[in-house]
């Protein structure tokens, strides 16, 4: 009876998981650049996309996977409980590439880097306009506390003099593409982020 229930959980936790990232995907939408004359697109590239989703879905893989043994053997060595949260650190991490996909898909970065002129063109409240160098009050650098497979997860949390927040996704400056290269350096040349490491960086 034990088993049943325990397939039972396992069996809600990957549908949840596959309901979550399905959400996830069909939000997604792609944001027009006419009569943005000067600004070009900051964004990840399918490489990078594809070796996250693949490193991300294998950790919790891996995480499901040890929540299950630990459920069948915890019955009989209490010991092993104690990886219980491992188990759900692991499981964790699709909410943070969850997040990390809505940054991504949800918004567009595009930069002007002859005027450091940025406009957030936003699926939900409208584009936002703002100068990188003028316009920003602070920075903030929201990261996890170790890399996943060579990927950090985070984002950059931009307080602007208007008071508005604005996140964008660490994914995006581990593109190395001159567009970014030149966002995240302009970025980092003239403001001393504070840096917050979380479990799970979620904006």
């Amino acid at each position: 009876m034990k088993i049943l229930w325990i397939v039972a959980l396992v069996g809600l936790l990957i549908y949840y998981i596959g309901r979550r990232l399905f959400m996830g995907i069909s939000r997604a939408t792609s944001v027009s650049v006419s009569g943005r004359r000067g600004f070009q697109l900051v964004d990840t590239h399918s490489t990078l996309m594809g070796r996250v989703t693949r490193n991300t879905f294998s950790t919790v893989g891996f995480g499901i996977a040890l929540l299950f043994v630990i459920l069948i053997l915890g019955f009989k060595i209490k010991i092993i409980l104690i990886a219980l949260p491992l188990s759900f650190y692991l499981i964790g991490q699709f909410f943070v590439y969850n997040n990390q996909l809505r940054l991504t898909k949800d918004q567009k970065l595009y930069f002007d880097a002859v005027n450091n002129e940025v406009c957030l063109a936003r699926l939900h409240g409208g584009d936002l306009y703002f100068n990188l160098l003028n316009d920003v009050a602070h920075v903030v650098e929201v990261k996890s506390v170790q890399m996943n497979r060579g990927v950090l997860f985070g984002y950059y949390k931009i307080q602007l003099k208007g008071g508005q927040m604005v996140a964008i996704s660490h994914l995006l400056s581990q593109n190395e593409n001159r567009v970014n290269s030149q966002f995240f350096e302009r970025l980092q040349e003239h403001f001393k982020a504070k840096v917050e490491t979380k479990l799970f960086p979620m904006a």
